[in-house]
């Protein structure tokens, strides 16, 4: 019986082989990163199954689109992204539950 080749599909559409290997710690991956480097992450995981989807989210990780949105920002950054006219999200307002009747009520 012939071995079943491991892959996942990441996020640009390809098709990212990988392998896991057993280490005294539990399962570990190996795949290539995008810059073609082969690396060996940890699943943190005792049985196959479970690595195997580890595994799967390791590969999107580290495929992942670079993320526009910078790591940290300045207060004043942050406060000129928010919306100055925020609108309302509850329809009708505040509401209590009302033990009693087993319903909410607006509040007066």
């Amino acid at each position: 019986m012939g071995r079943r080749a491991e892959s996942s599909v990441v996020a640009s559409g390809d098709r990212v082989g990988y392998s896991l290997t057993t280490r005294p710690d539990g399962y570990r991956v190996r795949f290539v990163t995008p810059a073609g480097k082969r690396v060996e992450r940890a699943t943190g995981c005792d049985r196959k199954g479970e690595a195997g989807q580890r595994a799967e989210f390791l590969n999107h990780a580290a495929y992942a689109p670079a993320s526009d949105i910078p790591a940290t920002a300045t207060w004043a950054e942050a406060l000129a992204d928010l919306d100055p006219n925020p609108r309302p999200t509850a329809r009708f307002g505040p509401r209590l539950y009302d033990r009693r009747r087993g319903c909410s009520q607006a509040v007066p």
